[in-house]
């Protein structure tokens, strides 16, 4: 998932130059093929991402960056309403 991959890139905040290099990193630090990576994967991926991006980004633009990666990830779905 190419197109994935390139929305999590964006996705960091970091400059274009260096931004592709630290999600491959990232990917292979958490065990994963970021050439096949979709949005079930990101989980497995915050921590190294979070850990990546603290690197080049101040405290606050880390914790933006999480936010738009957290909207990334599926959302479980909501239980039905219950009719009592």
């Amino acid at each position: 998932m190419k197109g994935f991959f390139d929305t999590v890139v964006r996705s960091t905040g970091l400059s274009p130059v260096i931004a592709a290099p630290v999600v491959r990193r990232c990917c292979e630090m958490a065990g994963m093929d970021a050439d096949v990576m979709g949005p079930r994967e990101l989980g497995d991926l915050m921590s190294p991402l979070r850990k990546g991006m603290a690197m080049f980004l101040s405290n606050a633009e880390v914790q933006t960056a999480m936010r738009r990666l957290e909207d990334l990830r599926p959302k479980p779905m909501e239980e039905p309403a219950t009719v009592a």
